[in-house]
């Protein structure tokens, strides 16, 4: 798995993306019936980071995380992005991955999720 952020890294962003969670719950709730808060926390990092206009939850899939079987020139590209966070800041951040291939732009957006999932449980920002 790619490497975590600092707590003090990205607090202000955090806050952005906490209020953008709480928003959006009702909206996908009530559309989608009641759903796992992380696949929340997904669908909102999409929509406010990456610019992706979805109508629909994405699953996950099954089994272990494709993550964990990233090649080794995947994965250092992934760990750079998100160490150069703290430096940057999400979003200046996100200006040089979207420079990348689909697949690494997806992988740091899942990698994103699951550091941000935490982190936003971690400050009390989501429950």
């Amino acid at each position: 798995m790619p490497e975590s952020l600092s707590p003090e890294s990205v607090p202000a962003e955090l806050l952005e993306i906490s209020r953008a969670i709480e928003s959006r719950r009702g909206a996908l709730e009530s559309e989608h019936g009641i759903i796992e808060e992380k696949r929340i926390v997904h669908h909102v990092i999409g929509e406010e980071l990456f610019e992706k206009s979805t109508s629909t939850l994405a699953v996950p899939p099954p089994g272990s995380h494709y993550l964990d079987s990233l090649d080794n020139e995947s994965l250092t590209a992934l760990n750079s992005y998100i160490a150069r966070i703290s430096e940057l800041g999400l979003k200046k951040t996100l200006v040089l991955v979207r420079k990348e291939n689909p697949f690494l732009i997806d992988a740091f957006h899942d990698a994103l999720t699951d550091k941000l999932y935490g982190e936003l449980k971690q400050h009390g920002l989501i429950s």
